[in-house]
Parts: C-alpha cells; structure tokens; sequence
C-alpha cells in the first residue's frame, strides 16, 4: 500500500510531515493540520468543528479520546494503519522507549544486599519481582519472558530474537537474606590477607568451592557465577 506525506502547518516546527496510507488520503486532505510536541514526540492535530482538536491517529482509527493509541514505531507523526493500534494505558506504557539505567535493559537492576541483579515488572500499578540472577543479562532476559506473557505483541523487549524459555533465579534463605556483603560489594567475594586482590569461593553442597584469585571485585563475581552455572548445568565440583 502506498505511503502519502501530509504537509503539516507550524511555525514553532517547519518543515515536518505526516504519513497516512492511500486508502485515508482524501479523508486527511479535507483538513488543516499542524503539529503539537508531547512528551518529546511529535504529534499531527487539527481543529475539527463540532469535535474540537482531534490528533490524526485518533482521527484515522475513529476512536475518542478516552482511548489510548500506541504508536509501534514511537514516531507520532507516523499514522499508517499498520503503525497505530487502540490499547490500554499498561500496554501503552510497554512500548514506550528504554529507560536508560546503570543495567542497560528494562526493569533490570542491582540489589546491593544480596550483590546479584533482579529483575521486576510494573503491571497495573503491582510490581511483579521476577527473581536474582547471576547476570544482568539473565535478569533482563526474564524480564521480556514475562513481559510478552503481559503483552505480547505491545512488550518492547531488552533483546531481539527475545529467548523463549524464563531463566532459573536463584533461591535465597531467610539467612541469605538478612546477611550483609562482604566489604567486596559482590557475594561470595573478599579480599585477600594481603588486602591487594580478590578471593572467591563459595559453599555447595556442604563443601567450600574454591573458584580463584582475581584482581578486581568484579572479575572474581563473575567467575563465581560461571562456577556456580556450571555446577547447575550438572558440571563436576
């Protein structure tokens, strides 16, 4: 189906079109539109007598304000068919675009107590706790298994083919719970008797699992968590 630029009238922001499909052309054309800014994304309106200001998305679909419209693009100015869809407000809100935190992925962050990353979906106004995990990637991959369960096609995912299968978190006591890091930041790390590098090791099993010696915090965390993915993939201690 062919695409048709609407010119939009504006002042404030010359030079900026719209895009319907061919088939909505001459029902557009019938109207003056301009161009309001919301929230950072441009948005094509018209004053239509009887209706007051109507947004073109809104007026393409035939839908009131009382519904929301969400753009699968995040371009406003974009109201091809194909592009817009009536939704609700939790939908809406899973589409919109990344929230940049120190994570990189949605509704991933890093829980300082227990030193490993969690993941946690809003949905309806009810937090969702999805988990610990080893890795931020993990987490984060959880997160877009629950979020397409919540809303499918609207779940703006962390990855892109997203993975099937829910990752397995980890199982904390009520002990793990309430005890402090060590002076590392990161669990089952700690520095060594000379002060100067990393010790990681951990208890499986009844058996303290010497992982190794690292320079940095960070390093030997990561190493734990290899250890502890391979002890769970059924790897020899």
């Amino acid at each position: 189906m062919s695409i048709v630029r609407v010119p939009l009238s504006s002042r404030k922001y010359p030079g900026l079109f719209a895009f319907v499909d061919e088939q909505d052309c001459e029902r557009v054309s019938q109207y003056l539109w301009g161009v309001v800014s919301y929230k950072r994304t441009f948005y094509a309106r018209t004053l239509i007598p009887g209706q007051g200001r109507v947004t073109l998305h809104r007026f393409i679909l035939g839908v009131g304000r009382g519904v929301n419209v969400d753009h699968e693009n995040h371009n406003g100015l974009d109201c091809r068919r194909c592009n817009i869809r009536p939704c609700d407000q939790s939908q809406n809100n899973a589409n919109r675009k990344v929230v940049h935190n120190p994570s990189g992925y949605r509704g991933v962050y890093w829980d300082k107590r227990r030193g490993y990353w969690f993941s946690q979906v809003m949905y309806h106004r009810k937090e969702i706790y999805l988990g610990s995990f080893a890795t931020a990637e993990e987490a984060a991959h959880a997160w877009d298994v629950k979020a397409r369960e919540l809303w499918g096609e609207f779940a703006r995912l962390n990855f892109d083919p997203p993975h099937e299968d829910m990752p397995t978190p980890y199982a904390f006591t009520a002990e793990q719970r309430e005890t402090p890091l060590p002076k590392s930041g990161f669990r089952n790390v700690y520095p060594t008797k000379e002060g100067k590098r990393w010790d990681a090791w951990f208890q499986h099993k009844q058996k303290t699992i010497r992982v190794g010696v690292y320079d940095t915090p960070e390093e030997a965390s990561r190493a734990v968590a290899e250890k502890k993915a391979s002890l769970a993939e059924g790897g020899d201690a």
